[in-house]
């Protein structure tokens, strides 16, 4: 069995629990009503007490099977074979009792007795479209007591009923089954509906992911990093909170990327925005490639003192990375200098202020040499 076809499968009997659930009242409505109406109509209550008593212990039975198949899906296979039997049930009390008090009525009695189970029959049509057995085992033994009582009376009028009722049984099958396939087919459409939302749901996600994302590093891109920084400029802004901004460029990387092509300059920041997403772990803070060989890390709620640690180690790991740039004119590996900035926003500041004193600060790294961390005061 196939996904979609397990779904359609859970669907249906959905609907017949569901339904079946809903449709107790109603039979149970109308078993009064034939118990009451019938006692107005001089047959004693006494006679038919005992089966409106046994009709409502069959309805309750179905409404305990129903919502335990709705509350435990687990136990759907034992509830369904439990309501074909008491729908089979069902169906027999209903057509033992126009058996039992066929002579007790008068004709007219009996054409409103029949309404009522032509209601209910026709009712089932709808409740009962997800399971033809389910139908056939209520509607059944409903209505051939019925037919055949109307047949044994010597009556032509009661035989003409009895054709009458046939010809009723046979059309309400016809509509039983262009119910059941408009039932499965809207099922099928709604689980087809259902799944072609959720790639698009998926769809939308890695798209959104993809928007915010710089497609070499992995890192965020430069249009999600100064909406990154505004949201936390204000945040830091209105907790009165330190916000730290670091811009870290790639020493005479012009050079490392002209002289080993650009494959290894595209690998060399690769292996820069790994370590960049191994240093940068809190869901708080965020590395950014901003263009070129520049990337950029925010710090969020973190000192100045935190932030010249941070920025130690994340040199560190670059370091460590001992990628080979023979053409750098102060190392033989690739090195990396890092500006650094740190403030607690005021009311009248700007967030681009603190983006100029870490670009400054990165400034101040590349006069002091290059290869090293430089911090705004």
């Amino acid at each position: 069995m196939d996904l979609m076809t397990k779904k359609v499968k859970e669907k249906l009997m959905e609907h017949l629990f569901d339904n079946t659930a809903k449709a107790i009242a109603f039979t149970l409505i109308l078993a009064l009503l034939i118990t009451f109406y019938l006692s107005y109509q001089d047959i004693p209550l006494t006679q038919t007490g005992l089966w409106l008593g046994i009709l409502c212990a069959i309805l309750i039975l179905r409404l305990i099977i129903a919502i335990l198949a709705i509350k435990s899906p687990q136990h759907r296979q034992f509830c369904y074979w439990s309501l074909v039997i008491t729908g089979f049930l069902l169906g027999a009390m209903l057509g033992l009792f126009f058996w039992s008090f066929y002579w007790d009525m008068s004709i007219s009695q009996r054409m409103i007795l029949l309404l009522f189970f032509a209601g209910l029959a026709t009712g089932s049509t709808i409740s009962m479209a997800a399971s033809p057995l389910s139908y056939a085992a209520f509607v059944l033994p409903n209505f051939l007591p019925i037919i055949f009582r109307f047949l044994m009376d010597s009556h032509d009028d009661s035989r003409l009923v009895a054709i009458v009722l046939i010809i009723f049984l046979s059309y309400l099958g016809v509509i039983f089954n262009a119910n059941k396939k408009m039932l499965r087919k809207n099922i099928i459409l709604l689980a087809h509906e259902s799944e072609l939302n959720s790639q698009l749901e998926q769809f939308n996600q890695k798209l959104s992911i993809v928007s915010i994302t710089d497609e070499l590093t992995q890192l965020a891109n430069r249009r999600y990093f100064q909406e990154r920084l505004i949201a936390d400029w204000i945040r830091a802004k209105r907790a009165s909170l330190p916000l730290t901004l670091m811009i870290i460029d790639i020493d005479y990387f012009k050079e490392c990327n002209d002289n080993y092509g650009h494959l290894y300059g595209d690998e060399c920041l690769k292996e820069i925005a790994k370590a960049l997403t191994e240093v940068v772990k809190r869901q708080t803070d965020l590395a950014a490639r901003y263009g070129g060989d520049e990337m950029v890390v925010i710090l969020y709620n973190t000192s100045l003192n935190d932030s010249e640690q941070f920025a130690m180690r994340l040199k560190e790991a670059i370091d460590s990375l001992n990628i080979k740039n023979e053409y750098s004119p102060i190392s033989n590996r690739l090195t990396v200098s890092i500006g650094v900035a740190n403030t607690v926003p005021a009311i009248d500041d700007d967030y681009e202020s603190l983006f100029t004193r870490a670009d400054k600060a990165l400034y101040e790294a590349k006069l002091n040499g290059r290869n090293c961390i430089a911090v705004s005061k």
